[in-house]
């Protein structure tokens, strides 16, 4: 059913690819550009003394039309058209939403689009566009800096991990030893992996305690393969479990006294923001994407970059945003500087997992897989600044530990996209040359409230 629903959705989109590629082609701009664009192939093959264009091999008639058209793109003609493609796209998308929209009252209803309003409709259609242009056309990856700061619709945000969590000989390796065996794909440690991704389900996402068989089977084929630091030195799974049910029964004493109590085995963590974005059928991939995760972190690399993962301290970027409030926290925290890193470092080392609520996360991650992970701590600083004024009632280390534990995972995405707008997106765009949002064409549905 999956697979046919699957079918069905990649049919009508081609659908609409095809007719909005006819109403673009049927457009007297369009027709114009196309004429300009032969007349300049054809001034070309005249000035190099070439013979007739259909005599050309394939790739020499692609340097003609290149040549034509980096000539075209600078002038009128090009422009008219541009904007009558923008036009066609903007109808277009507004029609099919309004269709998509209909249909939802007729059974059956896909759980994408059930209870979409017209904007999520048209935010749907284009995340599915946009990522199947990417898949076709490899070369268009450095286009996904446009996405920086920006909240990923799933679609997207399933094309954006794929792209940067690679690691297909992994995967290949974990599929033979599935076929030979389960149990080759499993830990010598498997019962010590179970409890510490019971205890780590248990502190950031109690709720999913139903993917610990997934959770579990993903980290003990990593461990299997190089035993992971987190849980070689987590030491105690049960004792970690116990302190946890002694947590639950005294949250804010325990918040108070053991801080950092649940540092153990970073790799659970990072596991979970995994388990929500890869498909749950598709184990192999659930695998590929965890294991090229680790990895990269394991070596101190950013993925996909070889870039180092050690980025700007909290602290440092607190003192030159927000001065005051970084006076105070290092005041409050008796400890200067260092006390204010060590107060976030298990958010840091968990890459924000269990620190922030899953949307947060996942868009915290995001943002690292398109900059690099060390921008994890611009995360968690954003998140600082806008707690800011909740923080300064915290007058010891105790009560400021207390206060992030139950109020960081409050904060939504577009609090923690406002704050990193304000204060950390300018530096870090210049640092990956990504464009600015100001440099990027608007697109405006049409008539929206009609």
């Amino acid at each position: 059913l999956r697979c046919s629903m699957a079918a069905v959705a990649s049919a009508a989109n081609e659908h609409f690819v095809e007719r909005l590629r006819g109403k673009v082609a049927a457009s007297p701009e369009f027709r114009a550009l196309a004429a300009q664009l032969y007349a300049e192939v054809r001034s070309s093959i005249r000035a190099d003394g070439l013979q007739s264009f259909g005599d050309l091999s394939p790739d020499e008639q692609q340097v003609l039309v290149r040549r034509a058209r980096d000539t075209l793109s600078r002038g009128a003609v090009y422009n008219a058209c541009r904007e009558a493609t923008w036009r066609a796209l903007d109808t277009a998308l507004d029609a099919e939403a309004d269709d998509r929209i209909t249909k939802q009252a007729e059974p059956p209803a896909s759980e994408a689009t059930q209870g979409a309003n017209k904007m999520d409709t048209i935010v749907q259609l284009a995340a599915s566009g946009a990522t199947s242009l990417l898949s076709r056309w490899p070369n268009q990856h450095e286009s996904l800096l446009w996405l920086l700061n920006a909240e990923l619709t799933p679609p997207l945000r399933l094309m954006l991990w794929r792209l940067k969590l690679r690691a297909p000989e992994a995967r290949r390796a974990f599929e033979a030893k599935l076929k030979e065996s389960r149990l080759a794909t499993l830990s010598l440690r498997d019962g010590v992996v179970l409890r510490h991704c019971q205890a780590v389900l248990q502190l950031a996402e109690p709720q999913r305690l139903q993917q610990i068989p997934r959770m579990k089977g993903c980290v003990s084929y990593a461990d299997s393969l190089s035993p992971l630091r987190g849980i070689r030195s987590g030491g105690d799974a049960g004792g970690a479990a116990r302190a946890l049910a002694h947590s639950h029964e005294e949250p804010l004493a325990h918040a108070r006294t053991q801080p950092h109590a649940h540092s153990h085995a970073p790799e659970c963590f990072w596991a979970l923001p995994v388990l929500c974005v890869v498909p749950a059928d598709d184990e192999a991939e659930t695998v590929e994407r965890y294991l090229a995760l680790i990895a990269e972190l394991a070596a101190g690399r950013t993925p996909s970059t070889g870039e180092s993962t050690a980025g700007l301290a909290v602290s440092a970027l607190l003192r030159e945003t927000d001065e005051q409030l970084s006076e105070h926290l290092e005041q409050s925290l008796e400890g200067g500087a260092s006390a204010v890193d060590e107060i976030v470092s298990d958010a840091r080392e968990r890459l924000c997992v269990g620190w922030l609520e899953q949307k947060a996360t996942l868009f915290a991650w995001d943002i690292c897989l398109l900059s690099g992970w060390k921008n994890i701590t611009r995360v968690i600083a954003a998140a600082l600044l806008c707690l800011r004024d909740g923080l300064f009632a915290c007058a010891n280390a105790d009560d400021t530990a207390a206060y992030l534990i139950e109020h960081a995972k409050t904060l939504s995405v577009s609090q923690l996209r406002a704050a990193l707008e304000a204060h950390f997106m300018p530096a870090l765009r210049q640092e990956v040359n990504a464009p600015r949002p100001d440099d990027s064409p608007e697109l405006a549905p049409s008539e929206l409230t009609r």
